[in-house]
């Protein structure tokens, strides 16, 4: 029910509503606060209109019912003054009053804010139906208010949530940037050195860490390792990478002997960096701790498990990925030392290659014009013996058939040894006399069927491919008497613009797979290869079981005459 209060005594629920009542006569408010009894209010009664005004300048009113004629300052005037200010400007006022019936003097006061008048002497029920009306009115507004405040609240709440959550997706997408970059940077980087300072600067320029620098190969016995990369570097730093030495309590050291990181411990040298923390982390390989990722965090940037986890595996990430460049670098390092050792030997047999074919040539002159002159010198004195004995020595003349018989093989053996060594017709005719030549002997000794297809003119070539080429088509021959079971034989030789093209092809049992895999009996034919690849050639075998095989030599050529390098 309505409470009655006189100035701002009295405590008022939270929620109830109040009606101010102005009257300069005790007994109108006295009668106008028992009829408002029945709603459920409080009152505030007010004989003047200054006390009115100081009552609403305490207290929020849901309605004012104010006598218009009042001595010091009537109705109109209230309502006027109570209109110009902000705080009460929307207060509902209705007019009691019992003159001043005709409708000027109600217009006047809608003018001035009132909702409507109240005539005494006042009824009851219509007073008390009045003042509901604008007490659901009051109840209403206050409870939209009351839900405007709350959706507000809730709004700042919610705004402060997804500001947090826009902080914390921002880290989260800063932590994903930068180990996005920190892992492109293991696939694409292969120098050590280039990798760890590209690592580094993500992690100051991405991540938003104020220094960041890398320890390696650890001695714990001499408390040092190898600064090999810091970002940004000191103005007066030691080229890297440079030995580091730490004191022996160190917290590197107790990082590297249990492979656990620490995070958030106080700065070494707070005045270089003042209010910042470090964190050291461990480049844990499957070899141990090959060293260490030491960060520098501003001032309160806190190190949860959500933010520790992805830099314990970025640290692994990096140390795998040092491991495997390092096994890496050293596998190519072993396959750049194995291919100049190839590169060595491969000299090293042309260069056995040259001095066997200078020693062949040497021997077969040694043998023609030594051996041979004195045999032929053997033989005509033999001859003249013959004819000066005149048969006095019968034993002589018996034996003189088999003597020279023997002188006879023995030249044309030596002629065969002088001609294997090295065919003075390769250097007295040429290149295609001497291929035709090694045919026939080969087809004479072997019943070989020989076909030869040969450039109109004979191509001007050194010395030393022409060896080359007479060498590889010798071999070739051989390996087809000893291995094919062939009956034809085609030898061919093509000179192009800038390429020369030596061709041998049977007709025999052809080989399978790849006879330069073979264990055994594959020297013959490497030799060949070697042999177009000292002048820059290749070499192709086509075959197939039961089909024979061709054997293609391609050189590099050009026509004009050229100084041969490895003759001497």
């Amino acid at each position: 029910m309505a409470q009655t209060a006189s100035g701002s005594q009295g405590v008022m629920p939270v929620g109830s509503a109040k009606i101010l009542l102005v009257d300069d006569t005790p007994a109108n408010l006295v009668a106008m606060s028992r009829i408002l009894d029945r709603v459920d209010a409080r009152i505030f009664p007010a004989t003047s209109a200054m006390e009115a005004l100081n009552l609403c300048l305490e207290h929020d009113f849901a309605l004012a019912l104010i006598d218009v004629y009042m001595p010091d300052m009537d109705g109109y005037a209230l309502a006027r003054t109570l209109f110009s200010v902000e705080q009460t400007r929307k207060l509902p006022i209705l007019f009691v009053t019992s003159a001043a019936r005709d409708e000027f003097t109600r217009l006047k006061g809608y003018e001035l804010g009132a909702v409507d008048y109240i005539e005494k002497p006042v009824d009851d029920r219509i007073l008390l139906s009045k003042v509901n009306v604008f007490l659901e009115l009051f109840r209403r507004r206050v409870e939209q208010e009351h839900l405007v405040r709350l959706l507000s609240e809730r709004q700042e709440e919610l705004n402060r949530m997804v500001a947090e959550r826009t902080r914390e997706l921002g880290k989260a997408t800063r932590e994903l940037d930068t180990l996005n970059a920190c892992n492109e940077a293991l696939l694409w980087f292969k120098d050590e050195p280039l990798l760890l300072r590209e690592i580094s600067h993500i992690l100051v320029t991405v991540g938003g860490f104020l220094r960041v620098w890398v320890g390696l190969d650890p001695d714990p016995e001499q408390h040092t390792l190898t600064l090999a990369a810091r970002i940004p570097d000191l103005p007066t730093a030691d080229p890297l990478p440079t030995p580091l030495v730490l004191p022996p309590r160190h917290e590197v050291w107790k990082v590297l002997s249990k492979g656990e990181a620490l995070f958030g411990l106080p700065d070494e040298d707070p005045v270089e960096l003042m209010g910042c923390t470090r964190s050291i982390v461990p480049l844990a390989s499957t070899h141990g701790c090959m060293g260490i990722l030491v960060l520098y965090s501003p001032e309160g940037h806190a190190w949860g498990e959500a933010r520790q986890k992805p830099m314990v595996n970025l640290a692994n990430n990096l140390a795998h990925g040092l491991e495997a460049l390092r096994e890496t670098t050293c596998r190519l390092a072993t396959q750049e030392a194995l291919r100049k050792s190839e590169e060595r030997l491969r000299e090293l047999a042309i260069h056995m290659e040259e001095v066997r074919e200078k020693e062949r040539r040497w021997i077969a002159q040694e043998v023609h014009d030594e051996m041979g002159n004195s045999l032929a010198n053997l033989k005509m004195r033999l001859l003249w013996l013959k004819e000066k004995m005149d048969g006095n020595c019968p034993t002589f003349h018996h034996h003189f058939p088999d003597l020279i018989s023997d002188l006879d093989e023995t030249l044309n053996r030596s002629r065969q040894i002088t001609q294997s060594l090295r065919p003075t017709i390769l250097d007295h005719c040429g290149l295609l006399a001497a291929l035709q030549w090694l045919g026939e002997e080969t087809g004479k000794s072997s019943a070989l069927q020989m076909e030869f297809q040969w450039p109109e003119a004979e191509p001007p070539l050194d010395d030393g491919r022409k060896t080359a080429l007479f060498r590889i088509a010798q071999e070739a021959l051989t390996n087809i008497t000893r291995h094919a079971n062939a009956n034809k034989v085609k030898l061919c030789l093509q000179s192009t613009g800038n390429e020369l093209i030596l061709v041998v092809e049977d007709d025999g049992r052809g080989l399978a797979g790849n006879p330069f895999d073979q264990t055994t009996g594959s020297m013959g034919l490497s030799g060949m290869q070697e042999r177009a690849r000292q002048w820059g050639g290749m070499m192709k075998l086509q075959s197939r079981p039961g089909h024979g095989l061709k054997l293609t030599v391609a050189l590099p050529w050009s026509p004009e005459p050229e100084v041969d390098e490895h003759t001497p």
